[in-house]
């Protein structure tokens, strides 16, 4: 099966992760792959810091929605993985992650995503991984929501996202020919 690639694009959808003033899907399509890392410069992220994740007591935390690109030429997408490089301060804080369609509805998840804790210096690759049956009218509308988590006080913590893109697993449509012969591509 055919593997592709979708990024964040314009417009976002929903803005609460920091900075609230600037557009999102840029500073996270920055088109690398892992196993590179992308630039960690600041201005080149969105955060979460212990006023934005949501506290074990019960708050509600923050949550951005991203529109992704699209693949053409799909018939069935099986898998999407969602690949985010970042940082989190420690292993109570990680990040939500759905899948959502144009209308915001939920298509799978949440899959909780835990980075690499280790301070200011460790970042890492981590990825949600979505088994799915869905055509190319829902990849087209495909979006991508992202929500601040915390399973202890959330005080002094943060999470940093630098980069995000989708990885998706997909058939071609089959063509018939005049003969009755039949192609997968």
């Amino acid at each position: 099966m055919p593997t592709g690639y979708i990024d964040p694009v314009n417009p976002d959808v929903q803005i609460e992760w920091d900075p609230v003033y600037d557009v999102h899907w840029s500073r996270l399509n920055d088109g690398v792959r892992q196993p590179t890392a992308p630039s960690t410069l600041s201005g080149t992220y969105i955060s979460a810091s212990w006023g934005l994740l949501t506290p074990w007591e019960g708050g509600l935390g923050v949550k951005d929605i991203l529109n992704m690109s699209s693949i053409s030429g799909v018939d069935v997408v099986s898998n999407v993985k969602i690949w985010m490089y970042g940082q989190q301060s420690d292993s109570s804080v990680y990040v939500n992650v759905e899948l959502l369609s144009a209308s915001n509805s939920t298509i799978a998840g949440p899959v909780s995503v835990y980075f690499s804790s280790g301070g200011y210096s460790s970042y890492s690759w981590s990825s949600a991984n979505f088994d799915l049956n869905i055509g190319q009218s829902a990849l087209d509308d495909l979006r991508v929501s992202l929500k601040s988590q915390a399973s202890s006080n959330p005080s002094n913590q943060h999470i940093w996202i630098f980069a995000l893109y989708g990885e998706v697993t997909y058939s071609n449509p089959v063509i018939g020919d005049s003969l009755g012969w039949a192609f997968g591509f």
